[in-house]
């Protein structure tokens, strides 16, 4: 295996489009352009995944008089998937005067993080004080920033990182290279207009076509400003047009480094998060959303302007921050998030401060060697042990594993070399198309183009079974705590009773806005509308296989309402909240197998609050208060259970922006295999 790899500590990738220029001075200008849009998933939460362009500057106008034959460039690109902001404070809740008010309202919602010293005075109205603990944001601490917003010093803010879900990725690169007197930087508007304007998009008048421009691309029939005529970056097997492009430029590719993690939280937003020389939204086919502004952190805003730096450590990167080891020396960086406000672009009141991480170190290896198991070339000795890049046939370069939430991949591309001697004035563009998905669209997002390999590829990642019918292929279960996927559904599963019996519940959500009851009454799960709703969700879901795998639920229609009052409502003790394995004919409609959890059983199966974080609120089939009012709910995105009314569709208690309309239901399932 031949792969140029780096030896440099690190990078990751995603999208982005690099220009070079050769004037006929001899000297040379390089300069990076906004990425391709992401491909974001299918479905109705958006997968949080950022593209960093990390492009060293070399020196003016694009290290216009030091580009030459041997002179290479840093130029780390690579995947984040970065959490999401939640904003306390109007608008999203009521206006809070004091911080102690906000802090009151944030305790009661369950956020981590806050500290609550009672009040010893009992007859006291004051209930006691609330503060922050801790100063650098995590798990049990997510308060990014806390204070007065804007010019209304009364109003009192606090902005709260939440949990992401794991995603899966796929880059695909295309190359350019053209000759001639006006093979120029797509800035200039004398002799070129920006590619992505079209033949006649020029203010000057000037067609962009290349005849018009009098230059000739390397590979045959490409033309600069129609990216579907470029060259694709085959990693082996190489055609004719991609070997050009081999004369003059070597790739080197893997690594890690230490980056900053995006000021841009916004997932609705198409804008790379760029530093150095690379150039920030500029594409006019993926412009700036309605209200979104530029990520406050960008230095360029297009080829011409660059953005003066703020005060140290605030707002805007500097022209270092392009270089790989910058942030090994600036550890923090403050400055102002975009964010995804319950479906708008939003940028917090509050700046906040990020701290310096590393990169997942990154390996490459190609599709051949990892499916035929051949590890000989690096350093893992296992598909599951590989961190790294797969080099597909197609172009298409997979992440191995699954990218965590706060992770970010390591590098595809490390840095390029100009490695030729180009005779005449040239123009060089990398473009990169690049697809992220949840593990429940993986499959629905990769599909349209993938070899049969890549699909084996992505069928091992996120666990998947073909569902083939009687007769099929064999389902395969994981232990407890694995997931799994079957019929494009995903599962995991909470407890083994040791006689091949397996309760498995679905990772996600399903049925967004889905009222436990239609009236407000507490009713047993057999009577209520999640039955209904759960006995139609049975047939398309739960086939083949699986459905030949289930067994009846024992115990799921037993009144559950909690009766000792010495005992929080939230904890409902018991044997009467724990269902069983039965035996028999499970029912065509999946009435007596297929149910939702109690309180009992999300206390015991789950290790923390922190194992029930998913995309939305969940509904339990156990009581709150009032006994005959109420039923129980897991907080999505803090996994916390709260009282709800049994006809609510929503989150009536916490105001957490994008996921207000949450409430639905997680599917639970007794199995033997």
């Amino acid at each position: 295996m031949s792969i140029m790899t780096a030896n440099r500590m690190g990078r990751s990738a995603i999208a982005i489009i690099l220009v070079i220029a050769l004037l006929l001075t001899g000297t040379f200008a390089w300069q990076s352009m906004h990425q391709q849009a992401l491909n974001q998933a299918i479905g109705t939460t958006l997968p949080g995944g950022r593209l960093h362009d990390d492009f060293e500057v070399l020196g003016g106008n694009f290290g216009e008089w030091i580009w030459q034959q041997g002179v290479e460039a840093n130029k780390d690109v690579y995947i984040e998937n970065f959490r999401n902001i939640q904003r306390f404070g109007a608008p999203t809740t009521a206006a809070f005067a004091t911080e102690q008010a906000l802090l009151e309202y944030m305790y009661a919602a369950g956020v981590p993080g806050i500290e609550y010293t009672p009040n010893p005075d009992t007859a006291s109205p004051d209930p006691g004080t609330f503060a922050v603990v801790g100063t650098v944001p995590s798990a049990t601490h997510p308060i990014l920033a806390i204070g007065t917003a804007g010019a209304v010093p009364a109003t009192w803010r606090a902005y709260v990182e939440r949990p992401a879900q794991n995603i899966y990725v796929r880059i695909q690169l295309f190359e350019y290279m053209e000759f001639g007197a006006n093979a120029r930087l797509h800035g200039d508007p004398h002799h070129y207009p920006a590619p992505w304007l079209g033949p006649d998009g020029s203010s000057t008048g000037v067609t962009a076509n290349n005849a018009a421009r009098s230059v000739s691309s390397l590979a045959p029939g490409a033309e600069r400003h129609d990216v579907t005529t470029w060259t694709l970056r085959e990693w082996n097997n190489y055609s004719a047009d991609t070997l050009l492009f081999r004369n003059y430029f070597t790739w080197f590719l893997g690594g890690q480094k230490q980056f900053m993690p995006t000021f841009n939280r916004d997932r609705q937003s198409y804008e790379a998060d760029v530093k150095g020389d690379a150039v920030a939204h500029i594409r006019n086919d993926h412009p700036l959303g309605t209200g979104e502004v530029i990520n406050e952190t960008i230095r360029r805003v297009d080829n011409a302007v660059v953005r003066p730096n703020a005060a140290p450590g605030v707002g805007v990167y500097p022209a270092g921050a392009g270089t790989h080891n910058f942030f090994v020396g600036q550890t923090t960086w403050s400055a102002h998030a975009k964010f995804d406000d319950n479906g708008n672009h939003s940028v917090t009141t509050l700046p906040i401060t990020h701290t310096a991480q590393p990169t997942l170190n990154a390996e490459v290896i190609y599709m051949a060697d990892w499916y035929a198991e051949d590890f000989s070339g690096v350093t893992a000795t296992s598909r599951e042990t590989f961190v790294g890049w797969i080099l597909d046939t197609d172009g298409w370069a997979y992440w191995s594993q699954p990218l965590r939430g706060g992770e970010a991949t390591g590098l595809l591309l490390d840095r390029i070399q100009l490695t030729g001697d180009p005779e005449d004035t040239w123009y060089y563009a990398i473009h990169i198309e690049s697809e992220m998905a949840t593990a429940r669209y993986a499959r629905a997002t990769f599909e349209h183009d993938w070899t049969s390999r890549g699909e084996y590829l992505v069928n091992w990642l996120v666990n998947y079974t073909p569902d083939t019918g009687a007769g099929g292929a064999t389902l395969t279960i994981p232990g407890v705590g694995g997931t799994f996927t079957y019929n494009d559904v995903e599962w995991r599963v909470l407890y083994e009773d040791g006689a091949g019996n397996r309760l498995i519940i679905t990772e996600q959500v399903h049925m967004p806005g889905t009222p436990y009851n239609l009236t407000n009454v507490y009713t047993r799960l057999g009577e209520s509308h999640a039955r209904t709703v759960l006995n139609n969700w049975w047939g398309p879901n739960v086939t083949g296989e699986l459905r030949a795998a289930a067994v009846p639920a024992l115990n799921v229609e037993n009144d559950v309402r909690y009766t000792d009052w010495h005992l929080g409502w939230w904890e409902e003790q018991g044997p009467d909240g724990m269902s069983a394995p039965g035996t028999g004919t499970v029912a065509e409609n999946g009435s007596n197998a297929l149910f939702i959890l109690s309180i009992s059983e999300v206390n015991t199966y789950f290790a923390d609050d922190a194992a029930r974080v998913t995309n939305y609120h969940w509904w339990t089939r156990s009581s709150g208060i009032p006994l005959d009012a109420h039923v129980t709910i897991v907080v999505g995105h803090q996994g916390v259970i709260g009282a709800q009314p049994a006809d609510a569709v929503e989150m009536l208690f916490i105001y957490e922006g994008a996921l207000i309309l949450a409430n639905g239901l997680r599917p639970a399932l007794w199995i033997n295999v």
